[in-house]
């Protein structure tokens, strides 16, 4: 009978939601603010909490985990965010005082935000205090909600509802349970916010209202429950906190070793550490901003993009010189290795192992509306990639997914002439691979191209440019040998 109630209710809760979809959808569409040329002609739907991603007409929606809780979020392509639906503790942001508000409210503009990782957060904790975090292309952070344990870093225990700038030179944040974390680009992780089982990090169980800086060299973080893991450079993991009993619990409230070689990949996964413990790994995307270095003289070679593999994950980097030494690694790939591969550099990546692996230069071209990058028209030429909308839409700068990537890796594989043989994929999270992928997950599983972990493939998981890099070079080695 529960299951049944719980599942009314789930059904109710996304009818719900997709109404609310459509109503914003209507009102967006003629707000004054925007002239004819502005509609967007695609978007992505954000829910705070726990989401799945759904396609309905074209559309990227997703669906709230928390029955109480009904808002929808909207980021246009000009990187404005825009919020509907109920309001508690002021999360929509400071233009509107109501508790429902029944048309979109801007709320932001210039967040950053990736397609597959959400980088605006929603958190509901302990309290039912709801809070939001949001990163700006520029570094900045920004804060804004509930307030009970000082989650908006502020320094104070007061709940605002206007966004407000906290930090700046940031490039991931991520918060979990009150506990707020941001890593600056000098490799420096800062944490504050909900300290009642030591999840700042700082050896207290004091709440912390502004940001602590608590451990150096970070390249990766993940918060999860009332803890906080981090992936240091030298490739050891640490972590502080409690995390709970689910799994087996961890807890201190001071950062600890937990080991010297930990080997993260990216989106959610369940990993395992010593004494038979195990927690779900979801690091915080970096925001990666470009930089433009100064001209050299004409007479003067460019710098190597990244030689001693300083951004790179220490798994890694015995692959990726190997890969680089083979010329499959366009140079531009030579560099930021933890980000997530875009749509185009996954196929500037499988231009070089074909015209490598065939000793020749692709010939044919396909264009798109949105792109004129060379290694998209060639893969396309060769039909390995299609597009969103095929010949019109590619999407360049999306990043790619796990279950992207598999396709196209052996579609590539056909092209070399060297086609993977069948196989059923036989991950525990199968039922959340798409249909499109299925076959070539299973491909990339039974050829040791793509694999998982702790018997997951995680289908959603951002794919980064070193695992990218790695597929390719392992599909190399699987076609040439």
């Amino acid at each position: 009978m529960k299951k049944q109630l719980d599942k009314s209710m789930n059904v109710r809760k996304r009818a719900i939601l997709l109404v609310l979809t459509l109503m914003m959808l209507a009102s967006l569409t003629a707000l004054p603010v925007q002239s004819a040329g502005d509609s967007p002609d695609w978007f992505e739907i954000l829910i705070s909490e726990w989401f799945s991603y759904e396609e309905i007409d074209g559309y990227s929606i997703s669906v709230d985990g928390h029955l109480t809780d009904y808002q929808i979020f909207l980021r246009l392509h000009d990187g404005s965010l825009w919020g509907m639906g109920r309001n508690p503790d002021g999360i929509l942001g400071g233009e509107t005082t109501a508790d429902f508000a029944y048309a979109p409210v801007r709320i932001i503009d210039d967040f950053f935000y990736h397609r597959y990782t959400y980088f605006l957060y929603g958190e509901y904790n302990a309290f039912e205090e709801h809070y939001m975090i949001a990163l700006k292309n520029d570094g900045s952070l920004w804060t804004w909600g509930g307030n009970r344990h000082g989650q908006l870093g502020d320094g104070t225990t007061t709940s605002r509802r206007a966004p407000a700038k906290v930090m700046e030179d940031v490039i991931a944040a991520e918060t979990g349970n009150g506990i707020v974390a941001a890593l600056k680009s000098d490799g420096s992780l800062w944490v504050w916010g909900n300290n009642t089982v030591g999840g700042v990090g700082d050896g207290t169980t004091i709440n912390r209202h502004s940001p602590v800086r608590i451990l150096e060299d970070v390249v990766t973080f993940s918060v999860g429950g009332g803890a906080v893991f981090a992936h240091r450079r030298d490739g050891s993991l640490w972590g502080w906190g409690d995390s709970g009993s689910e799994f087996g619990r961890f807890a201190s409230i001071t950062p600890v070793k937990i080991m010297d070689s930990f080997s993260p990949q990216e989106g959610e996964w369940l990993f395992h550490i010593p004494g038979g413990r195990e927690f779900y790994w979801w690091p915080a995307p970096r925001l990666e901003r470009p930089t433009t270095p100064p001209a050299l003289p004409a007479d003067v070679p460019p710098p190597a993009s990244d030689s001693n593999f300083d951004s790179a994950s220490g798994w890694a980097v015995d692959d990726l010189h190997r890969a680089i030494s083979l010329g499959i690694v366009p140079p531009q790939l030579q560099a930021r290795y933890t980000q997530g591969a875009t749509r185009a550099e996954f196929c500037a990546i499988a231009v070089a192992i074909y015209e490598t692996a065939m000793g020749r230069e692709i010939a044919g071209r396909q264009r798109f509306e949105d792109t004129e990058d060379i290694n998209v028209e060639k893969m396309a030429a060769l039909g390995i990639v299609s597009g969103r909308v095929p010949g019109v839409r590619f999407s360049p700068d999306d990043t790619i997914p796990r279950q992207e990537a598999a396709p196209l890796l052996s579609n590539l594989a056909v092209a070399l002439n060297v086609p993977l043989p069948r196989h059923n994929a036989d991950y525990s999270d199968i039922d959340l691979i798409a249909g499109f992928a299925i076959e070539a997950v299973g491909q990339m599983q039974s050829a040791g191209i793509m694999s998982g972990s702790g018997g997951r493939f995680m289908p959603r998981g951002l794919y980064t440019r070193e695992q990218s890099i790695i597929a390719g070079l392992n599909l190399y080695d699987y076609v040439v040998h």
